[in-house]
This record gives structure tokens, C-alpha cells and sequence, in this order.
């Protein structure tokens, strides 16, 4: 049996969320408690559908780097410089066939280790 797990941690409003799924199940906690008014279900979307569309979400931006090697990829020959959060940066952008979509990426890399920092993107 394969088991999939997936959690997400993120500070929203100054208060601790959590949303976990692990094999299709969706759980959640918001300051380390389990139940939930229904203001706190509504003011942090402590939803079976939004814990769906997170993990999607960052399924997809974790192989992302894999599709750079997909056809209708376009990759700028152009790398930049860029001061992100204090720090410098190698910036490479992505962008793809007009059939595939619209979005531009970015990809902060790491000048001395090339290692993969950051992530993002602009809707078209």
C-alpha cells in the first residue's frame, strides 16, 4: 500500500493553520486545536477543499523543475541578477507554447550552489 501525505504549515492572521491530507483524508488545526468554530472554519477556509487545492497546488510546483525539460517549454537564454528578500539571486525565465498557457515563471536559483530557492509566477 502506498501512503501519501502531504501537510502544510502557514501563519495567517497571526494565528498557526495546518492542513494536512493524508491518504485522501483531510484534517486540520489552527493553534494546535482540532475543532473549530464556524467563523474560524470560514476566516482560515478549514475545508476538505481547500486542503485538496493546496496539496495539488504544491504537488504541481514541486515537479515543476521536471517540466522545464517538456517540449513546448521556453526557456529565456538570458539569466539575471536579482536582490530577493536581502539576498542576490540567478533568475531564469520560463515561458510556454501558446497552447500549453499564458504564465511566466521565474526561478531563483542560488549563485554559488545553483540550488533551487524560490518560485513565481505572473498570470497573462
Amino acid at each position: 500500500m502506498t501512503h501519501q501525505y502531504f501537510k502544510l504549515s502557514t501563519v495567517k492572521n497571526g494565528r498557526a493553520v495546518e492542513y494536512v491530507v493524508s491518504n485522501g483524508k483531510s484534517m486540520f488545526s489552527l493553534d494546535g486545536k482540532k475543532e473549530f468554530t464556524d467563523e474560524e472554519v470560514k476566516t482560515f477556509n478549514l475545508t476538505e477543499a481547500r486542503a485538496q487545492l493546496m496539496e495539488n497546488y504544491y504537488t504541481y510546483l514541486y515537479g515543476l523543475p521536471m517540466k522545464l525539460k517538456e517540449s513546448g517549454t521556453i526557456i529565456n537564454s538570458a539569466v539575471k541578477r536579482k536582490d530577493f528578500l536581502g539576498k542576490e539571486y540567478l533568475v531564469l525565465k520560463v515561458k510556454y507554447d501558446e497552447g500549453i498557457g499564458k504564465d511566466s515563471w521565474y526561478f531563483y536559483f542560488d549563485p554559488k550552489t545553483y540550488a533551487l530557492k524560490y518560485t513565481s509566477f505572473t498570470m497573462m
